[in-house]
């Protein structure tokens, strides 16, 4: 199976909505899907999809436990396929990396045969599960936690992709950090750095080879984004309001020459030289302006196919070029046939969709 687990550290960066387009993506491909919503206080996911369910006698809804935790799986008949959602008794329950893995290994064992969830509802191919956590909260940080044994090692040879959706002030604390070692920004940035290097060297996944990890850049990674900003920074500003080709994220969107998987802290170390870059040369003091700068500058910096001048970028970087306007406050809205709407959405026809098919190895 493949496991999709979608983490970041700040509320409203596109989390929810990135597990809505990759279950649009599995559900086009006629594919059976678990979604699991593991949000606390905004757990969208579970009403945007799953809004009418209901718990009845007759509706076939299994309950795992997990420690002292329940979680309802329920089946809902989507068009042409079938998919699952998955959602906590109590949603206000944190999670931490011994409880999270159990719970993998549960869901892992109730998919494969003789599990509950294959009794009830065949094979799955692919677990999508939207969380409000940072992978640091969720994936043990001691290398004898993976060891044979533990909840994890039952995953071995499941393709685990680690979804991390990068805003401007993580990836900042991360590339300016220090080597002090009381200062509490330099002991965090090490933490992180330490804790990927570990999941790099245990969590496999067949497809990407050298890192689970799959790094997100969106125009809501910048935060809050003007009017003004948005013409500047856009080719295209249609009538709707919304970016039809944000620089340079389109640039990743539209490279057809994609190399192997970078892992976390050779990406991060690439950054901070794109950084102190741009550092040299910036005159403005726009923090919007001076990320996408940075960005650029990265991807001008990275080697160019033998005989081109086009840039190898790595696959797993997924850059989200399309700023939509109507998805602004998306979740709080009633949009029926949700799924569906989502496809005809240029931010997933000209942009996730085929950038997830550069990642998947299957080309535009």
């Amino acid at each position: 199976m493949d496991w999709h687990i979608i983490t970041s550290s700040k509320g409203g960066c596109g989390k929810t909505l990135t597990s809505l387009m990759l279950l649009t993506y599995h559900r086009n491909k006629n594919e059976k899907v678990l979604v699991i919503d593991l949000n606390g206080m905004n757990a969208d996911l579970r009403r945007l999809v799953a809004e009418e369910v209901k718990v009845k006698e007759d509706t076939p809804i299994l309950n795992l436990k997990v420690g002292k935790r329940s979680f309802f799986i329920e089946n809902l008949p989507g068009r042409n396929f079938n998919y699952m959602i998955g959602w906590a008794r109590n949603a206000f329950g944190l999670f931490n990396p011994t409880d999270f893995c159990e719970f993998l290994a549960i869901i892992n064992k109730a998919c494969k045969v003789g599990g509950e969830i294959r009794q009830n509802f065949g094979p799955i191919n692919t677990v999508i599960i939207d969380t409000s956590y940072h992978f640091c909260n969720l994936f043990p940080e001691k290398p004898a936690d993976y060891e044979q044994g533990t909840p994890l090692a039952s995953l071995k040879g499941e393709n685990i992709f680690i979804w991390f959706l990068w805003v401007y002030r993580q990836l900042h604390n991360l590339i300016t950090a220090g080597n002090k070692p009381d200062n509490p920004f330099d002991i965090d940035a090490r933490a992180v750095k330490l804790h990927a290097n570990t999941i790099e060297k245990h969590i496999t996944n067949n497809i990407l080879g050298t890192s689970p990890f799959v790094h997100v850049f969106s125009p809501v990674f910048i935060g809050q984004i003007e009017k003004n900003l948005l013409k500047r920074l856009a080719r295209l500003l249609n009538n709707k309001g919304n970016v039809k080709f944000i620089e340079p994220l389109g640039k990743l969107v539209t490279n057809k020459t994609r190399g192997d998987a970078v892992k976390f802290n050779p990406f991060v170390r690439n950054l901070k030289d794109a950084y102190g870059a741009v550092c040299k040369s910036n005159t403005e003091d726009n923090v919007h302006s001076f990320f996408l700068k940075m960005l650029d500058t990265y991807i001008t910096a990275l080697p160019n196919k033998p005989g081109s001048n086009t840039p190898i970028c790595p696959r797993n970087i997924i850059p989200i070029h399309v700023y939509q306007k109507e998805l602004l406050g998306f979740a709080d809205a009633d949009i029926q046939n949700l799924l569906d709407n989502i496809c005809e959405l240029e931010v997933y026809r000209d942009s996730f969709e085929i950038a997830y098919n550069t990642l998947l190895g299957l080309g535009h």
